[in-house]
């Protein structure tokens, strides 16, 4: 049972091994790459494009799932942000502070869209200058599945697991979003 960062990370390690806790790009064995907005060139419908994407994928994966967050904070402005975003909810919340910064652990008993859309939403605003924007890392995971997604920007989004029947039907289900 996950009651803290501790917890988390003990529970990250013993389901996923080192595992890089920023970037998923290193990984080449049973992680999809998600193309989240494709050749459009007007902002609004390539965001609007990424959003819709990333969205059903969450969506897929979590359904009335357990989610945990693990998000890297990489400015003080992401910090406060997110943290009156989160004491506004009933999820648990803890914030520590490490080499790599400070990191927002959040614990959602089943997956709440509204958090985790505005979440992605703030990532994919950040490259492209739009607010709300927040310059973090998140990685959503499950740890029953288990399963690791990374929405990196608007171009796209890993997903990783160690189960490859789910990483299989993943792919079959938005096979054409794959890069």
């Amino acid at each position: 049972m996950i009651v803290n960062n501790k917890d988390f990370e003990t529970a990250f390690t013993e389901v996923f091994g080192d595992l890089n806790r920023v970037s998923l790009s290193s990984i080449h064995d049973n992680r999809l790459r998600f193309e989240l907005a494709g050749d459009i060139d007007e902002t609004g419908d390539r965001i609007r494009q990424a959003i819709e994407r990333s969205t059903n994928i969450l969506a897929y994966c979590f359904k009335d799932r357990e989610v945990l967050l693990r998000i890297v904070l990489w400015d003080e402005a992401a910090v406060k942000l997110l943290e009156k975003l989160i004491t506004k909810t009933n999820h648990k919340a803890e914030k520590k502070t490490d080499s790599q910064g400070d990191i927002l652990y959040v614990k959602m008993e089943k997956y709440d869209e509204f958090i985790g859309n505005y979440i992605k939403k703030l990532i994919i605003h950040h490259d492209m200058a739009i607010e709300p924007s927040a310059n973090i890392t998140c990685y959503y995971l499950n740890f029953e599945i288990p399963v690791v997604i990374n929405i990196y920007d608007d171009r796209g989004m890993d997903v990783f697991s160690t189960n490859f029947q789910f990483i299989s039907n993943l792919r079959l289900n938005f096979l054409k979003w794959i890069l």
